[in-house]
């Protein structure tokens, strides 16, 4: 977590943001709420949510195998993906996490070939 701190402060813009939603994107969030509704019951991603789902999992000797039954493309990047998701919650102060309706494609392709 001081990691990714660390790298977030080298933009100062960073610093000031504040808010209590984050509004992620990609496959990792989709699979973290996934977990969330086998696990919690809840298809709403918060940072208390994904604290315990990190809790759940990071101890667990079963871990992969029960990721294998639930989300096995996302099995062995999961743990990680949720400590990032938990990390950046705790830097921006959010809550809750929105997923995106759009992609990491979509915003390349906005970027790349309409400008």
């Amino acid at each position: 977590m001081n990691e990714i701190k660390n790298h977030l402060d080298k933009n100062e813009n960073f610093k000031s943001i504040k808010s209590d939603t984050l509004c992620l994107v990609g496959g990792g969030v989709l699979a973290s709420q996934q977990l969330s509704e086998v696990f919690l019951r809840s298809t709403d991603l918060t940072s208390s949510g994904i604290k315990n789902l990190i809790s759940l999992f990071i101890a667990r000797e079963n871990a992969v195998t029960i990721l294998e039954n639930i989300i096995p493309k996302r099995k062995l990047t999961i743990t990680p993906g949720l400590c990032i998701d938990y990390a950046l919650c705790k830097y921006f102060g959010a809550q809750k996490i929105e997923i995106s309706d759009k992609g990491i494609k979509e915003g390349y392709l906005k970027k790349y070939l309409l400008h």
